[in-house]
């Protein structure tokens, strides 16, 4: 093989790995290096595509036998940052983003992976300072002009974010990212500029499914806006089918899963429980998405003795990995003690001198009893909505993370009777752990919902916590926007509008 058909393959193997055909990459790749033993381009190739399909130990060994062969690889220092990162070892990755920015101070791509970094860990000035000299290495770099956008979006400085993902669209059309994230702060009106443009892409750009998704999911918001709700609900519908099409979402997975979770707590005592102290009294603030979690967080979050984290992800990916994939007992000491110091070093990162500390990931109504059971002296919040409107609500958005049951009328209307049956199960077999609130009580009597709230977290009251959209807090999440907002009635039965059209839905509910 000659240098020219060398070269060929290789950029062979880039486009199969820019398309995410990682297992021909590996393939191909590992047969490759034999011919081209220690080639750095290569080695980072395969490595990427391991840190791709989730191997990150194999991935990280490979990075790590770059800087050996060479420690000024920034490349490789750069993906090994990232697979720290993605092992939440979030010490490691920030030194070792800062090692490769020590060789290039303006190497753009460990900027903004450590701004990134800085943004999740909610140290937003650093942030900031990281993507605008990112910016400066590579102004036509659009994701970092989005990064941004998202920061500031979650920090409620909407102009700003406005800007940044204006600024997207213009350096790369095709990134409808921007403009799903545009829609959820803009009141649309009609005949509005975005409206058009979002249009005219959709016509004329040859889009991805889910990069035509994103538009579509725009559009239905802002139709809703002008109250054409025909043209909202027909977007919306083919957005959730386009969504659905790029997942390939199974809900026996979820249904499988569910199972398991009733099976393992089907007759636990709750006896022994973990009693080691801990630094801070976590609140965990659970319901179906778009319930109001959100809402709850920021009233808690003014309160002075309380950190808001936000939605973290930590304690259901340590359940899946310590529990789960190695199908351990519930009631395993050692696991349960691994899980809780896991959870307790990860959230360690915030640095917060607040007593308590939320999490709001709504998804953890699945881990109630793991909750009780790993840190028994917690405080579990249920939040529930009118099922209609949460599921309209669902419908209507899109979502990061593990949430492609939203994508399908039927998946979403059984996934929202798996939540209704192990919620009960919770609340029957832990009655005094939960506190459940209702979305509506909240909105229509919210000093004594708070302070229902506060009495049960074992809180003073504070007048801050009726004040919460003057709390300048990041909120990273869907209900950005909303949750910003003094208490407000419109959210409540917004579901009507819509109901002739998901009539069939809404009855089974």
């Amino acid at each position: 093989m000659n240098k020219e058909q060398i070269k060929l393959k290789i950029q062979r193997l880039v486009n199969q790995y820019n398309v995410a055909n990682y297992a021909h990459v590996i393939k191909e790749t590992g047969v490759l290096l034999k011919r081209l033993p220690n080639n750095l381009f290569l080695m980072n190739l395969i490595g990427s595509s391991f840190q791709k399909i989730g191997r990150l130990e194999k991935a990280k060994k490979i990075f790590e036998d770059i800087i050996a062969l060479d420690n000024s690889n920034t490349a490789a220092l750069n993906n090994l940052g990232n697979t720290h990162k993605l092992l939440k070892d979030f010490e490691t990755a920030e030194k070792t983003y800062k090692q490769a920015l020590q060789i290039d101070p303006n190497f753009a791509n460990s900027l903004q992976n450590l701004a990134n970094l800085k943004f999740d860990l909610n140290n937003y000035d650093d942030a900031i300072e990281l993507y605008e000299k990112a910016i400066k290495s590579e102004p036509k770099n659009f994701l970092t002009y989005y990064n941004l956008g998202l920061l500031y979006q979650s920090l409620g400085e909407f102009d700003k974010a406005k800007f940044y993902f204006e600024k997207v669209t213009e350096l790369n059309p095709q990134f409808t990212n921007a403009d799903k994230i545009l829609s959820r702060f803009t009141k649309y009106k009609k005949g509005d500029n975005h409206i058009e443009n979002m249009k005219h892409r959709l016509k004329k750009l040859n889009l991805t499914d889910f990069n035509k998704s994103n538009i579509l999911f725009a559009l239905g918001k802002a139709y809703e806006d002008i109250e054409d709700y025909e043209n909202s609900f027909k977007v919306l519908d083919e957005a959730n089918n386009l969504q659905k099409k790029v997942t390939k979402y199974d809900f026996m997975n979820d249904e499988n899963l569910f199972k398991k979770i009733f099976k393992k707590f089907s007759n636990c005592r709750f006896q022994d429980l973990n009693t080691r102290p801990n630094d801070k009294t976590y609140i965990f603030i659970v319901g179906l998405p778009r319930s109001g979690t959100s809402l709850v967080e920021q009233i808690l979050s003014s309160h002075s003795y309380v950190y808001g984290a936000g939605e973290l992800q930590y304690f259901p990916d340590a359940i899946k990995t310590e529990f789960l994939m190695k199908d351990k007992p519930i009631d395993d000491k050692i696991t349960q003690t691994k899980v809780a110091d896991i959870f307790n070093k990860n959230v360690s990162t915030f640095n917060s001198k607040e007593k308590y500390l939320t999490d709001k990931n709504p998804l953890n109504f699945l881990w109630i009893g793991f909750i009780k059971l790993i840190f028994p002296n917690s405080k579990v919040i249920h939040i529930k909505r009118d099922i209609k409107d949460n599921y309209f609500s669902l419908f209507k958005n899109t979502f990061d993370g593990n949430m492609n049951w939203c994508y399908n009328k039927s998946d979403l209307l059984k996934y929202c009777k798996k939540y209704k049956e192990i919620t009960d199960f919770w609340n029957e077999i832990l009655p005094d752990f939960i506190l459940n609130i209702q979305y509506e009580d909240l909105i229509s009597d919210t000093k004594n919902e708070v302070n229902k709230i506060l009495k049960f977290c074992n809180l003073p009251w504070e007048d801050n916590c009726l004040e919460f959209y003057k709390t300048k807090r990041a909120i990273k999440t869907v209900s950005s926007a909303q949750a910003r907002k003094p208490i407000y009635k419109s959210s409540v039965q917004s579901y009507k509008n819509y109901e002739k059209f998901l009539k069939e839905y809404f009855s089974e509910l």
